[in-house]
């Protein structure tokens, strides 16, 4: 008779409950894929990505290895990135919604250093995204929402299916009293649990109060959570993979103050866009196009912006290897490069060259990216070649 009375109470605060709402749990779901997302947005975050627009702040460092032209550090950051370092509440949505212009727009600004580490000169740099498909959406939030919603109102269904079981729960939490292995006090709160449970569809805070108490979970219950974090990880992976896949188009401008005077000035826009194929899901393409106009100082003569010229560049960029948790480790990107000299021309120098340009990316840690940049002239055989240091604050979740 008990146990009837123990099903018929559980009915009531569970399977009850499960019909009139078959969501419930979503909330924290939601904010718990938001997370996830965030995690997996940083694990495959590629270097070429932050090259065109930096995450939160991005510092780095050039060296010319093969040239010994000194070195150049820059600091640069959207002005969302600025912002959430004092104050994180604008990443929640109604705040996120309003920095749209914050979140597409950069600033940079660095020095240049000799050879002998002395400051000869400060740059500064400004970018601005055009188009930013890169950067998750108030709809791609809604949709994950809506996807949660669907898979959670399944789930509570087969969870409203194991009434029977989770009577056992109160059974063993009976005996465990008479046994003397749990007190009236600890009954009573994994009592309440239950009850919880049949409000909130908590499947994680149910699970730990069982554990914690040394009670056994069904194991329709434990499959039920099994099936949920499968569910969340399989949404927020295929969120990643689209955003990732999607167009960054950015038009900027960077300009060199060094020894008195201007040595270059520097206009472009970069094209980035991913290839979306399924059988390199884990290793993706991406679609790379820039074309830079710059103006730069006549180093024969001592001239400030005397010599201007025009490159362009398209190539593909490669994720090569990844580490163990799924995070890019080796990227590289190949581009041919068209040069062309409008002028100030030196006696001798031809008009416009071909060159191959790479870029060798390794990732030493999350945050923490190495590309060395080479650039090969095949008719003169000239090789250049830079080593980057470049570190970016990667993006953390809004709170709850």
């Amino acid at each position: 008779m008990k146990r009837l009375i123990l099903i018929f109470l559980l009915s009531s605060v569970l399977f009850v409950p499960a019909m009139a709402q078959d969501t419930a749990g979503t909330g924290k779901l939601h904010i718990e894929a938001k997370r996830k997302l965030d995690t997996a947005r940083n694990e495959k975050l590629t270097s070429i990505k932050t090259n065109l627009l930096a995450e939160v702040l991005q510092a780095s460092i050039s060296n010319g290895i093969l040239t010994s032209t000194g070195s150049d550090f820059t600091l640069r950051s959207t002005i969302y990135g600025l912002k959430k370092m004092f104050d994180s509440d604008i990443a929640i949505d109604t705040n996120y919604v309003r920095q749209t212009f914050n979140r597409n727009f950069e600033i940079g600004l660095g020095f240049s250093l000799t050879d002998a580490a002395k400051i000869n000169g400060v740059n500064s740099a400004l970018t601005y995204a055009l188009v930013n498909k890169r950067d998750i959406s108030l709809q791609d939030e809604a949709n994950l929402g809506t996807a949660l919603a669907e898979k959670k109102q399944a789930i509570n269904q087969k969870v409203g299916a194991l009434v029977i079981q989770l009577s056992e729960v109160a059974t063993r939490v009976q005996n465990a009293v008479r046994s003397g292995r749990l007190s009236n006090t600890d009954s009573i709160a994994v009592m309440q649990a239950l009850t919880n449970f049949g409000t909130d569809k908590d499947l994680e805070a149910l699970l730990t109060t069982l554990n914690s108490f040394g009670i056994a979970a069904p194991e329709g219950l434990l499959q039920a959570f099994t099936d949920e974090r499968a569910a969340i990880d399989n949404m927020v992976q295929d969120l990643e993979r689209s955003i990732s896949s999607r167009s960054l188009w950015t038009i900027g401008a960077v300009t060199n103050y060094q020894d008195n005077r201007w040595d270059s000035i520097l206009v472009k826009t970069e094209f980035l866009n991913g290839l979306g194929w399924e059988q390199n899901a884990d290793k993706p393409w991406d679609l790379y196009a820039g074309a830079f106009l710059n103006w730069r100082q006549d180093t024969l003569n001592k001239q400030a912006l005397q010599r201007s010229g025009l490159t362009a560049k398209l190539g593909l960029n490669k994720v090569l290897a990844v580490k163990t948790d799924g995070s890019s480790f080796i990227e590289i990107l190949g581009a041919a490069e068209y040069n062309n000299l409008l002028r100030g021309r030196y006696p001798g120098e031809e008009r416009s060259n071909l060159m191959a340009a790479f870029t060798v990316t390794v990732r030493i840690s999350n945050s923490l990216f190495l590309p060395f940049n080479i650039t090969y002239d095949p008719k003169g055989g000239n090789v250049l070649g830079f080593l980057n240091v470049k570190w970016d604050f990667l993006r953390t979740s809004p709170k709850e």
